[in-house]
C-alpha cells in the first residue's frame, strides 16, 4: 500500500458529539491550529456552518482551500452527530477535499490524559445506561485502546472497564458508575482541535478512516428498559 501524498492544504474538523462543540482550523501545514468553540444554548445544526464558514473566512482562505475534513464520530448526541457528519459530508464534496471520521473518545483521552495514564471516557447515555471507553497513554506518549467505545448498562460498566487511574467525563455519571470510591474524575469533553490531530494522524498512516457514520452504540438502552 503506497503512502498518502503530503496534506498541502487546509485541514477542517468538526466536533458535535457534545453540547459543548467545537470547530477547528490548520490553515497550512505548520500553521497554529485555531479553534471556536460553538455556542452550547444553541442547535449545532444552526451554528455549525456559520462557525465553520468564518474560520475559513477569517484565515484568507476559500472552501476550495480545504483539503481534508474531520468529524468526530462519537458516541454521543445522535442529533449533533448527524449534524456534524452530513455537514462535512456536504463540506468534503463541496471542495473535493478527502473525508475522515475519528472517534470522539480517542480524541479526548488524546488531550485528557497525561503520561502514564490509563484512563477511561465515561458519559451517560441515558435510560439506565453509560458510554465508556478505556485509553492509556504510555511515559513516551505511545497511546493505545483497551476498551473501545461501547455501551453498557450502568450497573456493569465498572467491571467492563476494569481498573484505571482516572475517569474522564462528568462526575454525576462517573459516581453512577463507580461508586463513591471510585477513580477521581477529570472533567473534560472532546475537541474539534484533538479531532483534527487524530484524523491528519489517521491519514498520515494511511488507515481507513473514511467512515463518518455517527457511533450509535445504543442498542444497549433498549435492553434495559424492556428489563
Amino acid at each position: 500500500m503506497s503512502d498518502p501524498e503530503p496534506m498541502t492544504g487546509a485541514v477542517l474538523a468538526l466536533e458535535t458529539s457534545t453540547r459543548s462543540g467545537s470547530v477547528a482550523l490548520r490553515p497550512s501545514p505548520g500553521a497554529p491550529t485555531v479553534v471556536q468553540r460553538l455556542d452550547s444554548s444553541a442547535s449545532h445544526g444552526r451554528d455549525l456552518v456559520p462557525a465553520l464558514d468564518g474560520l475559513v473566512r477569517d484565515a484568507g482562505l476559500a472552501p476550495g482551500d480545504v483539503g481534508l475534513v474531520v468529524v468526530g464520530r462519537g458516541p454521543g448526541s445522535y442529533t449533533g452527530l448527524r449534524v456534524s457528519a452530513a455537514t462535512a459530508l456536504g463540506l468534503a464534496r463541496a471542495s473535493d477535499a478527502e473525508l475522515v471520521g475519528v472517534p470522539s473518545f480517542e480524541a479526548l483521552a488524546l488531550e485528557a490524559l497525561k503520561p502514564g495514564e490509563r484512563g477511561a471516557v465515561v458519559r451517560d447515555a441515558f435510560g439506565g445506561a453509560a458510554y465508556v471507553a478505556v485509553h492509556e497513554r504510555d511515559s513516551d506518549g505511545t497511546r493505545s485502546t483497551h476498551v473501545p467505545a461501547a455501551c453498557a448498562r450502568v450497573s456493569d460498566a465498572r467491571a467492563l472497564i476494569g481498573a484505571v487511574d482516572v475517569v474522564l467525563g462528568d462526575a454525576a455519571i462517573a459516581h453512577a458508575v463507580f461508586g463513591a470510591d471510585g477513580p477521581p474524575v477529570r472533567s473534560a469533553v472532546p475537541s474539534a482541535a484533538a479531532v483534527l490531530t487524530l484524523g491528519l494522524a489517521a491519514r498520515a498512516e494511511d488507515r481507513d478512516a473514511s467512515d463518518v457514520s455517527p457511533l450509535y452504540l445504543r442498542a444497549c438502552e433498549a435492553k434495559v428498559r424492556a428489563r
